[in-house]
């Protein structure tokens, strides 16, 4: 077994991996969570395992040979040994949850025609229930004894097809350059409630179509949108100023009660602000 924790204010991470036999096959099983800043994360990377990994918020880009992908929150990205590529984070704040898996488990999502080199990047909803499949995961490896690392293997294995067969079925989707402005306008200043509708009026857009075509191709309405990026904000600060107050967070956000704020951050995050600081 191969259990790992660092603190590190910069990149801290939590991982669980169990090895299923001989050390010389890689036959691993694993899950972790990971947190990191803006940045070259890896450049001509070649993986140990195939992994996995679901971003739960920030933005940044996954290359591989001529292919470039944007990624996003609930955006899963894939690595697989042998396949050098480059990953960057491209935002102040970037969490991410994974899954490791050795050659004979991946071998199994390949035959159910779910992992795939030619399309190792895709877009998934974002559901808080999803992490905490992540987190309860993780704890189930916690709890699981070395002689009983095989029954770690069907919950990690159903949680990669979850996202993968999902992944499968959206496709890759395309973000417009309306929807693109769109989102760097919101993104630019959080605590501001941007008027699209004068915006989509200034710029000649049709506001029911903008809004129609931003849902389509983020997942989200602009208005939760808006909101997710204020959340986003709101983990960052919550975790690097231990000393700001959850109600001075809120006026900073642009909120005028702490009620309202701790609704937002209870339905993206799944817990609420005190909870989350801990």
């Amino acid at each position: 077994m191969v259990n790992k924790s660092q603190t590190d204010e910069e990149r801290p991470y939590r991982i669980q991996l169990r090895s299923l036999g001989l050390p010389t096959n890689k036959e691993v099983v694993g899950v972790g969570f990971m947190r990191k800043v803006r940045g070259l994360d890896h450049q001509n990377y070649d993986p140990p395992y195939y992994s996995l990994s679901f971003i739960i918020s920030g933005e940044g880009t996954y290359r591989m040979g001529d292919e470039e992908y944007s990624l996003r929150e609930g955006s899963v990205f894939q690595r697989f040994p042998g396949h050098l590529h480059d990953t960057e984070v491209l935002s102040e704040v970037w969490e991410e949850c994974f899954l490791d898996f050795g050659p004979s488990l991946r071998s199994s999502l390949e035959m159910m025609g779910l992992c795939s080199i030619e399309h190792p990047c895709g877009q998934i909803s974002v559901d808080p229930h999803r992490q905490l499949r992540f987190k309860d995961l993780f704890d189930l490896f916690e709890k699981t004894t070395i002689d009983e690392s095989t029954r770690l293997v069907p919950p990690a294995l159903a949680l990669a097809e979850t996202c993968l067969r999902e992944m499968k079925q959206n496709g890759r989707k395309i973000i417009s350059p309306m929807v693109q402005e769109a989102k760097s306008l919101m993104e630019v200043d959080v605590s501001r409630r941007i008027p699209l509708e004068k915006v989509c009026l200034e710029r000649g857009w049709n506001y029911e179509s903008f809004r129609k075509s931003f849902k389509a191709q983020t997942g989200f309405s602009p208005h939760q949108y808006a909101i997710r990026q204020r959340m986003d904000e709101a983990r960052m600060r919550l975790m690097s100023q231990p000393s700001l107050s959850v109600t001075n967070l809120a006026m900073d956000l642009g909120y005028n009660n702490i009620y309202e704020f701790s609704r937002h951050f209870k339905q993206v995050v799944g817990v609420s602000p005190k909870i989350f600081r801990g």
